[in-house]
């Protein structure tokens, strides 16, 4: 409910002392802010400095891209959201809507 606090959080933050699971969920929070505050493409941003995709995506890197994808939607960037959500499904076929998200992507 603070969008300002959690972006605030993430920069004083050092991330390199964090396990993975928590960090990628503070970078989650402070992309999902930016949306809050209508600026999704900042959320994206974020998302693409500070998230890294290894071949095998665990759990928070589905969530940090199903985020970076609804983001994008947001943000107007079609391509970026259906790049976003196809490495998602790639990992995981029934992740949350992604698949039902990336077909009404690809029809629009």
């Amino acid at each position: 409910g603070r969008p300002e606090r959690a972006i605030a959080l993430f920069e004083q933050v050092d991330r390199s002392k964090l396990e993975p699971d928590t960090a990628a969920e503070l970078l989650l929070v402070t992309a999902s802010a930016y949306g809050d505050l209508g600026q999704p493409a900042a959320g994206v941003a974020l998302i693409r400095r500070h998230a890294r995709w290894p071949t095998e995506l665990s759990d928070h890197h589905l969530r940090l891209g199903y985020a970076e994808a609804a983001l994008a939607e947001q943000a107007g960037d079609l391509p970026r959201a259906r790049a976003a959500f196809t490495r998602v499904l790639r990992a995981d076929p029934d992740f949350h809507d992604a698949a039902e998200r990336l077909e009404r992507l690809s029809s629009d």
